[in-house]
């Protein structure tokens, strides 16, 4: 389904969380697709055979992360996924970390956090909604810019 979405699409990048995942790869993707997981194979970053050269930045527990060139600018990627059954703090304290590294470069995060708030559409709002929202604040604080558009697929 995701290589059928993707030919029809054509984006260069797709972020996922909890993809089927075999032998550590990414199932059912065309063998010339580069793709990037996560240490628990929860977040991945996959790169179509039209994007070149993506470097790798690195691979936590829970995240993953690639950078780009984009129009002569370095863009990062980042891909992360928390259970509803840990502790979110710890996920957003290493993306955290890793925005900071960046030294204000450009990036854009997709993330599956299993978190609840009015603010993205749920009709209850839960402590881990809270500390997301919170960290929204803490990007926004740390950027010049606001992110400039957001997609749920």
């Amino acid at each position: 389904m995701l290589a059928k979405t993707a030919k029809k699409e054509l984006p260069d990048i797709i972020l996922v969380q909890e993809p089927y995942v075999k032998d550590n790869k990414i199932e059912g993707l065309p063998g010339y697709w580069k793709s990037w997981l996560s240490k628990n194979n929860k977040a991945g970053i996959i790169a179509l055979s039209t994007f070149n050269n993506p470097i790798f930045l690195l691979s936590g527990n829970d995240i993953v992360a690639i950078k780009i060139q984009v129009n002569s600018s370095p863009l990062s990627i980042i891909s992360l996924y928390s259970s509803p059954y840990c502790e979110i703090d710890q996920n957003l304290n290493e993306t955290s970390n890793l925005i900071t590294s960046l030294q204000g470069e450009d990036y854009l995060i997709g993330a599956d956090l299993n978190a609840h708030s009015q603010s993205w559409g749920y009709s209850d709002f839960d402590t881990r909604g809270e500390k997301v929202l919170k960290f929204h604040l803490f990007i926004k604080q740390s950027t010049s810019q606001y992110p400039r558009r957001s997609s749920i697929i």
